[in-house]
């Protein structure tokens, strides 16, 4: 105790006249912890400058590569015709690859930026632009590292992988597809099936008979745009697949290929639908029905009309529209005229609206004896900027 009240008079005093040895443990021991951490501080904040310094190089370096990749990519692709037929290669004549990898950045980033900016490419242009910037990726040999990569553990790397491959329209190997679309992980599943959907020979409607899971909107608009480029193909039976125990995203991504395809062989399978709790399924198999034009199943639309919830009859009355039949002409005027519903009522009007030149008379009448409210409802339906769908 006397120690410590002589070194508080020492300090307060100005007297520093003692050795390292003089001070008690505690102080010492402080000391030493409070050097440790300024150390700590001093070599984090160098590192944390070092770290952005050398970030901010990459970055700068990484925007001049780009600028660079574009400038050979475009000389790449867009060669002169007489170029093209004589066949020049693209890698030898037209894309100095070796000076990308002087550039001090990383071999991996030099790589993950032009297949980048080569993917980017293809979502730009079509026919023989995209096929040449495919080339150009098969010539350099980019394809076999995104093979190799679909064999890493990371899910990420995998997905990347299948991702970039599907974009460049690269085959990967049946076997080891089939063996992703059993992964765990979703994003992995989801691109395993569209390559096996895209490169498959034989009926790529098996994979969505063999799926239980659902699909993501994603997935089901990647899918449809992969059966609607296929050229001279025809869509195969859809039973099975449009069915009340199937999932319903597939069988929503069903009824889209059966309007596609003019699937009229579809027809029964999709009035059973009709039948499904599911509200959304039912009014998208009711649009199908519409879309098809199905004359056939008018009366039944029809029948079940009343007892349905309001969404299901809009659904119905936009598919009697689209019908071109005059049989339901009658039960359209009805709708019109006695409904107190103002949605059902401009549904109802657009209906006849696209009936026209069948619906004639039945315009004229109307707007000869309907109340004003119901002419400028059939007015309005009138206007072919609101009716042009």
């Amino acid at each position: 105790m006397w120690l410590h009240k002589e070194f508080l008079i020492s300090i307060l005093f100005g007297s520093w006249s003692f050795s390292w040895d003089s001070f008690p443990v505690f102080i010492k021991i402080c000391f030493i912890i409070s050097m440790l951490a300024l150390f700590g501080i001093v070599i984090a904040m160098v590192d944390i400058a070092v770290q952005r310094f050398s970030r901010k190089r990459l970055e700068k370096k990484t925007a001049l590569l780009s600028v660079r990749i574009n400038e050979l990519l475009t000389s790449a692709v867009m060669m002169e015709e007489p170029a093209m037929q004589k066949k020049i290669s693209f890698v030898k004549s037209d894309f100095t690859i070796d000076s990308l990898y002087d550039s001090g950045i990383p071999d991996k980033e030099v790589n993950k930026i032009l297949v980048t900016e080569m993917i980017r490419y293809r979502n730009y242009f079509s026919g023989q632009i995209a096929e040449r910037i495919r080339k150009l990726y098969l010539d350099l040999s980019l394809h076999k590292e995104a093979i190799n990569r679909l064999h890493k553990k990371n899910w990420e790397t995998k997905a990347a992988a299948l991702s970039e491959l599907f974009k460049m329209d690269i085959e990967v190997d049946p076997t080891d597809l089939l063996q992703l679309v059993d992964d765990k992980n979703r994003y992995i599943r989801e691109f395993a099936r569209l390559s096996l959907i895209k490169f498959t020979k034989a009926d790529p409607l098996q994979f969505l008979r063999d799926l239980s899971e659902p699909i993501s909107q994603w997935e089901e608009f990647e899918i449809f745009q992969l059966f609607q480029q296929k050229k001279d193909f025809t869509l195969s039976s859809l039973e099975g697949l449009i069915a009340l125990d199937k999932e319903p995203s597939i069988v929503s991504l069903c009824l889209k290929l059966a309007v596609h395809f003019k699937q009229e062989a579809a027809l029964s399978l999709i009035i059973n639908l009709i039948k499904t709790p599911n509200l959304k399924l039912r009014g998208e198999a009711i649009a199908c029905l519409g879309k098809l034009e199905a004359k056939d199943t008018e009366k039944e639309l029809v029948a079940i009309y009343p007892e349905q919830p309001h969404v299901i009859k809009l659904e119905i009355l936009t598919a009697l529209g689209r019908m071109q039949s005059r049989r339901c002409l009658d039960f359209l005027e009805k709708e019109f005229i006695s409904s107190s519903d103002f949605e059902i009522k401009k549904y109802a009007s657009d209906a006849i609206i696209k009936l026209y030149p069948l619906s004639k008379s039945t315009i004229d009448k109307l707007m000869l004896n309907a109340g004003i409210l119901n002419q400028k409802i059939l007015n309005h339906s009138l206007n072919p900027l609101i009716n042009a769908s």
